[in-house]
């Protein structure tokens, strides 16, 4: 039960003006926030981690494809010469 408290307490709340304060009353906002991963070193460094993980995720995507079309069309080719069976 205290986890759950300590959660629903870490989460930002809205305000009446439409910005999301941090509930510590440390006057931070998601803009703040965003200004951090933008311009700190360490946020840089988690985007470029982000964007790497993403061109990552592509390329496997792209050579998982690339290999199962090329594994298909030579299982269909063998199929219609006869050499292995269906």
């Amino acid at each position: 039960m205290q986890g759950l408290i300590q959660v629903m307490n870490a989460r930002s709340i809205q305000v009446s003006d439409g910005t999301c304060r941090s509930p510590k009353g440390d006057g931070r906002t998601q803009m703040q926030a965003w200004i951090d991963f933008l311009t700190t070193d360490y946020g840089l460094m988690s985007l470029a981690v982000i964007v790497f993980m993403f061109v990552m995720l592509s390329y496997i995507g792209w050579y998982v494809a690339k290999h199962v079309k090329e594994d298909t069309e030579r299982h269909d080719r063998l199929v219609r010469e006869g050499k292995i069976a269906n």
